[in-house]
């Protein structure tokens, strides 16, 4: 406030004290007035200048002509509280509430003081005066705020009863004697309050979770579930019921409706990332598992309601990720892992996540890169060596291969599955370079471990078929692996190549077709097959396209290039 407007009002204040002064009196004060008024806006202005001793000696003088006035005292209160004089400043407004006991700024600014000395009930009866002449709720309000810092909480309460009584049914008024009963320790008149304000007034959801909750503390959990009902009925995403029915729908095994209330759930910004991840995870594990009651749709929603309000948590964009490679999605699936390596690249299951979606994609060149990725972060770790050397096999690089996945088995001493898995893709290896003895061996201590495992199986298949042996057997395991998996590109081209091998084109092209449909198309082994298959049709600009493709996608292998080379096959 500038000072010229805070001296009008001030003067304004005190000209209208002065004319109710002279109504009372037969003088005629005009020139006295007209000093008094001169003074008052002298020491006004010194007050505004920070001149705070200057200030109260001239509202002295004023007082000391005409002590009638409370203007000047007011002013001389908040000169003192500023000079650190709380009780020559509590007489100032003293003397203002003396003089003029119904002006509300006197009495909020006198029952503030007596209030900070400690004096909360004479602060409150000044305001059980000031009611009798003036019925503004407000002041109500004040009164009860005064009579509660003075621990008279039955009078507090009869005042919101007159309150209600005067004004009509209120929200605030229930909530506030709730809140008094609460603190008082009377829990059932507490409870009523919060019922008396469903009865009484239009259905709330803010209510009605206040209802539910207070219930809910109270141990009365028949009666919170009804309430959190209501809540939804009028708000189906209010978070903190959907929260509480949730965890009801968990604990009953209704896992439809226990989804349905997380989606609501998660889709409340203001709930904790963390605290959603928690609850998610055990969820996608148990559908992994196998548990059908669990939605898997329903689960990706989440997941992604998480990525989407929450950006920036690996563990989110991982479990988004298993969930779109349950559902063959596999493309996704590796956006959503590369996603949570961007976010954290000292996690190793999301390396070998993202490694198992390119291997599964038969996307070689971009599996060799980040197995290669991982070796170098995790050089003592045996799975990034073994889908290096996946990588490797693919691209025909045999001898690489080698010395990759023999890096994995002595890593992998205490992990016997993974072990398992990189023997037998050594004995791949090791068929590829003709060294079919040592490659034998490999596939029998592989099978030894895991006799049914898909991926072992299918590294063997891979090596009978190099050697143009055992069909009969290779077929066996061929149906098994389709069996497993009808989509898997890996297992399509040994079907494709199986084919091939007993003179079946047509076959053979049907199964290369549905290889490449489900992303056999970046396998390079099996663009240089299928070139084979089409050169044996006869279609030779065919067989060089797929051979200049499978060079494309990085096979190194010699026999290759002298296909292309010779436009001829080579055996």
């Amino acid at each position: 406030m500038s000072i010229l407007k805070y001296i009008v009002l001030s003067s304004g204040l005190l000209a209208s004290q002065l004319g109710q002064a002279q109504k009372t009196t037969d003088q005629r004060p005009e020139e006295a007035e007209v000093l008094l008024q001169k003074q008052f806006i002298e020491a006004s202005r010194e007050k505004i200048l920070g001149n705070s001793n200057e200030a109260l000696a001239r509202y002295k003088e004023i007082v000391e002509k005409a002590p009638k006035l409370s203007a000047p005292y007011f002013q001389m209160a908040e000169l003192y509280e500023e000079l650190k004089q709380p009780e020559e400043a509590l007489k100032a407004l003293a003397s203002c509430h003396e003089l003029a006991p119904l002006e509300p700024d006197y009495v909020a600014a006198y029952a503030k003081a007596l209030s900070k000395m400690g004096k909360h009930k004479e602060a409150a009866e000044l305001y059980e005066e000031l009611i009798k002449n003036s019925n503004e709720e407000r002041y109500f309000h004040d009164w009860i705020f005064y009579l509660l810092r003075s621990k008279d909480q039955k009078t507090a309460l009869k005042v919101y009863d007159r309150l209600e009584k005067e004004k009509g049914p209120k929200a605030d008024y229930y909530l506030k004697r709730h809140k008094i009963y609460a603190q008082m320790g009377k829990d059932k008149k507490a409870l009523k309050e919060l019922e008396e304000l469903q009865k009484n007034l239009p259905p709330s959801a803010e209510h009605y979770l206040l209802l539910a909750q207070y219930q809910e503390r109270l141990g009365l959990e028949k009666e919170a579930r009804a309430s959190y009902k209501e809540v939804l009925a009028l708000d189906p995403k209010q978070a903190d019921a959907n929260i509480a029915m949730a965890e009801v729908f968990r604990t009953e095994g209704d896992y439809p409706r226990y989804l349905k209330a997380l989606e609501q759930v998660f889709a409340d910004g203001g709930q904790p990332p963390l605290a959603k991840i928690k609850v998610l995870e055990p969820l996608v594990n148990a559908y992994l598992s196998g548990n059908s009651q669990i939605d898997g749709p329903s689960l990706q929603r989440l997941a992604k309601n998480i990525l989407q309000q929450h950006p920036g948590y690996a563990q989110a964009s991982l479990l988004y990720g298993d969930l779109l490679s349950q559902e063959r999605k596999y493309s996704l699936a590796a956006q959503a892992y590369e996603e949570a390596l961007a976010q954290n690249k000292n996690q190793l299951p999301i390396w070998g996540q993202l490694m198992a979606s390119y291997n599964r994609l038969q996307n070689s060149q971009a599996l060799l890169k980040t197995a290669q990725e991982c070796v170098s972060l995790f050089p003592a770790q045996a799975l990034g060596y073994y889908y290096q050397g996946l990588a490797q096999n693919q691209l025909e690089d045999y001898t690489a291969a080698g010395k990759s996945l023999k890096r994995a088995i002595e890593r992998a001493f205490d992990q016997q599955q993974l072990k398992a898995h990189a023997q037998a893709a050594l004995g791949q290896a090791l068929a590829g370079q003709k060294k079919y003895a040592e490659a034998e061996k490999q596939f029998e201590q592989a099978r030894a471990i895991l006799p049914k495992a898909p991926a072992p199986m299918a590294s063997y298949c891979q090596s009978l078929l190099a050697q143009n042996k055992s069909l009969e057997e290779v077929e066996k395991m061929s149906a098994s692996l389709l069996k497993e998996d009808a989509y898997n590109p890996l297992y399509l081209g040994i079907a494709a190549r199986l084919a091939y091998l007993k003179n079946d084109f047509r076959a053979a092209q049907k199964e290369f077709g549905k290889a490449f449909d489900n992303g056999g198309e970046r396998n390079p082994l099996l663009q240089e097959q299928y070139g084979d298959l089409l050169f044996k049709m006869g279609d030779l600009e065919g067989a060089l396209k797929a051979w200049k493709k499978a060079k494309e996608l990085g096979s190194v292998s010699t026999i290759l290039e002298r296909k292309i080379e010779s436009k001829s096959l080579y055996e």
